[in-house]
C-alpha cells in the first residue's frame, strides 16, 4: 500500500469520476453504457457497484483496481503494493511516450518484448539512420496525369 492508493481511497468515489472527466452525466451514461439514473445517484452519495465502477474505468481508459479503490469497494491494504502495470497511452506525456517508442524501435522488437506465435517484430532503424517521413500535404496531393502508373493488363 502506498500513499497514492490511500489519496485515491480518501477521494471518494464522485470526486474520482470529477477528477477523470468533466464530462455531464448522460456523456458518462453513454461512455460506460450505465443507466443516466445511476450516474446521477454516485453524486447524491449512492455507492455504485463493482460493474458500475468497472463500466466507468473502461470507458474513460482508466485502471479498473484504482478506480474499484476510489468507489471504497477494494481497500488499499486488501491490495498491498500497487500492482506493476502499464501507463495508459492517454496518461503520457508526449515527451514520454516518444522516449518509449525510441526505446522499443532500438530494441527492435515487438511492443510486450516478445512475440507471439505467428507473430512478426517490426524492427527499427539502425542507430543513427534517419528515416524521412512524407509531409501531411505530400500525403494528400493527388498524382498528376502524367505521374499515374498504367493500369494493369487484366482490366
Amino acid at each position: 500500500m502506498n500513499a497514492s492508493s490511500e489519496n485515491i481511497r480518501a477521494m471518494g468515489w464522485p470526486a474520482y469520476v470529477r477528477a477523470t472527466t468533466s464530462d455531464i452525466n448522460s456523456e458518462i451514461a453513454r461512455r460506460t453504457g450505465l443507466n443516466q439514473g445511476s450516474v446521477s445517484r454516485w453524486f447524491k452519495g449512492s455507492t455504485p457497484d463493482p460493474a458500475s465502477v468497472a463500466a466507468f474505468a473502461k470507458g474513460y481508459r482508466q485502471p479498473v483496481l484504482e478506480a474499484l479503490m476510489a468507489a471504497g469497494i477494494v481497500a488499499p491494504e486488501d491490495v498491498g503494493d500497487d500492482p506493476p502495470a502499464a501507463p495508459y497511452l492517454s496518461r503520457l506525456s508526449n515527451e514520454d511516450l516518444l522516449r518509449e517508442v525510441d526505446r522499443r524501435m532500438r530494441e527492435g522488437g515487438s511492443s510486450a518484448g516478445t512475440d507471439e506465435p505467428g507473430e512478426k517484430s517490426l524492427s527499427g532503424p539502425d542507430a543513427g539512420e534517419v528515416i524521412e517521413l512524407p509531409t501531411a500535404a505530400q500525403r494528400r496531393r493527388r498524382p498528376k496525369l502524367g505521374e499515374m502508373s498504367d493500369p494493369p493488363d487484366n482490366l
